[in-house]
């Protein structure tokens, strides 16, 4: 990461940033932490570590498992890993692909193994949260970054991706204020099997425990024809609910289904994909909790070359991307 890149997420110039990597001037103490913090989480001291691989002329291999199939959201993921890799490939830094849909137990186990297969020196993965693949996981001899989801691994050096407490909570705070004296709420899910679902589920619901909600939960396994069945099905019951909440994927299908219900209901998302967006503009999303998923990508890649390239663990195991609020005024 440069200069200007750290000055741009502190909001602040480079001779700012230039002051607290040298220990000169007076920098506001709030700043100056947050610069820091910055620092430490993108492991700035990537351009030293790129000439140390560059001068041992060694390859290593990232082997990526990635939900990408029918997900627009892992796409902008990806994206963060192809620019972090260019950054990275005159270096010696290689990265192969492997793309699953959904979270389908015995597709990722799969796709674990052909990343074992390959040699790759380490994995990269959103991993489902089942005793089959965890046992997979701790098998293996590499070392394992957890992105987006995050799993307790043997293995494991790093994870980078959403805070799905804080997520949760800030969805449950905004559905608070949209549903001020309670109501039926309908939460539409990717998989109880992925942590961080499970946990922006767990806290959305404790957000709103004193609100008087009935509070029903679906799994789309972050499909688009799935959500749409599943949103359908629930608009044509006699309870329509007073709140719909998509918490991950599937996003796209749910609206549709809202859009042609003709139905006046308060929808909360999650990420700011084009079907968010357009769903804002139009006037059928309320709110979204947006997790920076180019980030994600872009700093998984940052984290894995620093380890392999430096030989030392990150500065902090858990590097989480910002959750921010997005709504419809905010839009361009």
């Amino acid at each position: 990461m440069t200069i200007a890149e750290i000055a741009k997420l502190a909001g602040t110039s480079r001779g700012t940033v230039d002051r607290v990597l040298n220990g000169r001037g007076k920098v506001n103490k709030e700043l100056e932490k947050k610069i820091k913090e910055i620092i430490e989480s993108s492991e700035y001291e990537v351009n030293g570590s790129a000439r140390a691989l560059s001068m041992s002329q060694k390859k290593y291999v990232v082997g990526v498992v990635i939900n990408s199939i029918g997900n627009p959201f892992f796409s902008r993921v990806r994206q963060g890993f192809e620019d972090s890799r260019k950054k990275w490939e005159n270096y010696g830094l290689e990265m192969f692909y492997k793309e699953i849909r959904g979270y389908n137990e015995e597709e990722q186990i799969e796709a674990i193994e052909e990343v074992a297969a390959r040699g790759a020196n380490v994995l990269a993965l959103t991993p489902i949260n089942t005793e089959r693949v965890i046992s997979k996981l701790n098998s293996l001899t590499m070392p394992i970054v957890t992105f987006n989801n995050d799993l307790r691994l043997d293995k494991k050096f790093a994870y980078v991706g959403c805070n799905y407490v804080e997520s949760g909570n800030m969805c449950g705070d905004l559905a608070a204020l949209m549903l001020p004296n309670g109501g039926k709420v309908s939460v539409i899910t990717g998989s109880l099997n992925t942590l961080g679902h499970r946990q922006r589920v767990e806290c959305f619901s404790e957000r709103l425990a004193r609100r008087n909600c009935n509070i029903v939960i679906s799994e789309n396994n972050d499909d688009d024809e799935l959500s749409y069945s599943i949103v359908k099905e629930i608009l044509s019951s006699e309870e329509v609910p007073n709140l719909i909440y998509f918490s991950a994927g599937g996003i796209a299908g749910g609206l549709d289904a809202v859009r042609e219900s003709g139905r006046r209901i308060g929808v909360l998302t999650v990420d700011e994909t084009s079907a968010v967006v357009e769903g804002m503009k139009s006037g059928l999303v309320a709110a979204s909790v947006t997790q920076q998923p180019y980030e994600q990508g872009r700093l998984t890649i940052d984290v894995i070359a620093h380890y392999l390239y430096s030989k030392k663990l990150p500065a902090h195991k858990h590097n989480f991307t910002k959750n921010l609020v997005l709504l419809p005024s905010m839009l361009k």
